[in-house]
C-alpha cells in the first residue's frame, strides 16, 4: 500500500476553529482537536436527523475517498459526504463499503467544535490540553487530558508573568479554573502578526531572534533580495508581508522563516468549568444506576420509559447574573426519549 506523508513543515499547535476527530468506535480512546484547514483525518458520512444512520458513519472507496487511508482537510471532508448524499455528524461508529475491515486505522471528522486549552504550572511552563467531547469515560488520550498530561514545555511570556505566578496572580484572578495539581487551566485564542513590513536595515540577528515559524521553501516567481552575509528575502509581488520568506545561513544550515508572528493569548471564564453529577441533583421519577463504568463518578440517572415524567435539577451558584454556557452529557441506547431543558 502506499502511504500518503505529507511535506516537511511546522504545524502549529495552538489554532482557532479546530474541529474533533474520533477513531472508528468513538468508545475507543481517541477523541482529540485537529486543525480544519490540515489533512489530519478522514470523512464519517451520515445523516443527524434519521436515527438509524446517526449511529453509523459510511465510506466508500471511489466515492468518499480515492485511495485507501486518505487524510483530507475538514471541508474536503464535509464536501465529499455532501456530494454523496450526507454530511459530517458525530457518529458511533464507521462502516466501510464495500470492504468492512474492522482493522482499518486512523481518525475521522466530526462536525463537532473543539478548543484548545492550556495548562501553566508554577514555574510558566504549558501543557496542551484538548477540550473535546467526551462518548464514554477516559475518550481523550492522556498526553491531552486535563488532569494527566505532562508535556511540559517552555514558553516566552509577555512581561514575564503568567496565571497563577504569585498570591497576587493567582488562577482566579485571571477567570482560569484551578486543577488539583494546582497548575491553571485557561482557554486560549490565536492572533497572527506581520513581523517586518520593509527590508530596510534588517540583520540576520533580528531575523533570528524575531521569527520563530518555518516556512517551505519559497515558491516559484518570488523575487529574491541578497540583504546581510547569511541572509536574504524572499519577496512576492515587491510586497513585504505574510507572504515573504527569509533564508537565513547560520552555523553551515539554512533555515526558511516566514515573516509572521503567531500569538497566543489566555483567557479565562466568567465562572470556571465544574461537573454537576445528576446522581446528586434533585432527582424525580428516577432511579440511580451503577450499571456501567463510562458515567463520569461511576453511577447515573436512568429515566423512565413510556409516558411516565422524569426529571433532573441542579442548584448552580454563579458569580453575577448573566449567559453561561451550558452542556450536558447523557446516554441513549435504544429508542429516542424527549429531552427536553
Amino acid at each position: 500500500y502506499y502511504e500518503f506523508v505529507e511535506r516537511p513543515c511546522v504545524q502549529m499547535p495552538f489554532y482557532d476553529n479546530a474541529k474533533q476527530i474520533h477513531l472508528r468506535w468513538n468508545e475507543l480512546r481517541g477523541h482529540m482537536c485537529a486543525n480544519p484547514d490540515l489533512a489530519h483525518a478522514r470523512e464519517a458520512c451520515c445523516r443527524e436527523d434519521r436515527f438509524k444512520e446517526v449511529r453509523v458513519g459510511k465510506i466508500e472507496s471511489n466515492v468518499t475517498y480515492l485511495y485507501e487511508g486518505e487524510r483530507m482537510t475538514y471541508g474536503t471532508a464535509k464536501n465529499r459526504c455532501i456530494e454523496y448524499g450526507q454530511d459530517l455528524c458525530f457518529y458511533e461508529l464507521i462502516e466501510a463499503v464495500p470492504n468492512n475491515d474492522l482493522d482499518r486505522k486512523g481518525y475521522h471528522w466530526t462536525n463537532r467544535d473543539c478548543s484548545i486549552n492550556v495548562k501553566v504550572n508554577g514555574e510558566g511552563y504549558v501543557a496542551i490540553v484538548h477540550d473535546a467531547m467526551q462518548t464514554y469515560k477516559d475518550n481523550i488520550p492522556w498526553h491531552v487530558e486535563e488532569e494527566n498530561t505532562l508535556n511540559w514545555f517552555r514558553v516566552f511570556w509577555d512581561n514575564g508573568t503568567y496565571p497563577g505566578d504569585s498570591e497576587e496572580n493567582t488562577c482566579g484572578d485571571n477567570d482560569c479554573k484551578t486543577l488539583s495539581d494546582g497548575s491553571c487551566l485557561c482557554k486560549t485564542t490565536v492572533t497572527e502578526s506581520v513581523v517586518f513590513s520593509s527590508l530596510v536595515d534588517i540583520s540576520k540577528e533580528d531575523v533570528m531572534s524575531q521569527l520563530f515559524i518555518g516556512a517551505l521553501v519559497p515558491q516559484n516567481g518570488s523575487t529574491v533580495t541578497n540583504m546581510t552575509d547569511g541572509l536574504r528575502a524572499h519577496t512576492i509581488g515587491g510586497n513585504v508581508d505574510g507572504n515573504t520568506v527569509f533564508e537565513v545561513l547560520d552555523k553551515g544550515r539554512i533555515m526558511y522563516l516566514k515573516n509572521m508572528r503567531s500569538t497566543v493569548r489566555l483567557e479565562g471564564w466568567a465562572m470556571p468549568p465544574q461537573i454537576y453529577e445528576a446522581e446528586i441533583a434533585t432527582i424525580s421519577n428516577a432511579l440511580v444506576s451503577d450499571r456501567t463504568d463510562s458515567a463520569t463518578g461511576g453511577m447515573y440517572v436512568e429515566a423512565r420509559y413510556g409516558n411516565e415524567t422524569t426529571y433532573i435539577e441542579w442548584e448552580v451558584e454563579v458569580p453575577s447574573a448573566g449567559m453561561y454556557e451550558v452542556s450536558l452529557r447523557y446516554g441513549n441506547d435504544n429508542s429516542p426519549r424527549p429531552l427536553r431543558v
